[in-house]
């Protein structure tokens, strides 16, 4: 994550770049392990550099913005990157990827970025993903961040947020 902020505040390279890279490198994991972390911080970066308004779209392409606070940065919660590796087996105590895990992540410390990562990373690698919830409003207000703050990604396999009753 660090790594591709310095990149592209320092070295000015391109957000889609990043993307590309970190949807190659999707495609070609096979689910491996060793492939999560660097997945991740690619959807990472984007996701905090749209979320802090550090991007905007110009002429097509997602660009950095000429001014932009580094204090301001907002970037995932460690909880959140550690659930998101904890539900995604990591540590490879479970032979099968995706692993049949729970996890809890209470009320304010971050549900939404936590399966905005897991759903991008699932598309990424080829799955259909649907995000399920017991709220309309939170459903479709997740939807709209999810579309909104991962579209430099232009996801080829949809993402669907639902609530329960709806996937059934």
């Amino acid at each position: 994550f660090r790594t591709y902020f310095a990149d592209i505040t320092e070295t000015k390279t391109s957000i889609k770049r990043i993307t590309d890279e970190t949807k190659i490198l999707a495609k070609k994991s096979n689910l491996k392990r060793e492939t999560i972390p660097d997945i991740l911080a690619g959807l990472s970066i984007v996701l905090s550099l749209k979320v802090s308004d550090f991007i905007e779209e110009h002429r097509g392409e997602f660009v950095l913005k000429e001014k932009y606070n580094t204090n301001y940065l907002l970037q995932p919660h460690c909880i959140q990157i550690l659930g998101v590796l904890m539900l995604l087996d990591i540590d490879g105590s479970t032979d099968s990827l995706p692993p049949n895990h729970l996890g809890e992540i209470l009320t304010g410390q971050g549900k939404s970025w936590a399966l905005a990562l897991l759903a991008g990373f699932f598309s990424l690698v080829g799955y259909q993903v649907t995000v399920g919830c017991y709220s309309d409003y939170l459903s479709q207000r997740d939807e709209n961040d999810f579309k909104k703050n991962l579209e430099p990604f232009h996801f080829q396999n949809s993402v669907q947020y639902r609530t329960f009753e709806k996937m059934c």
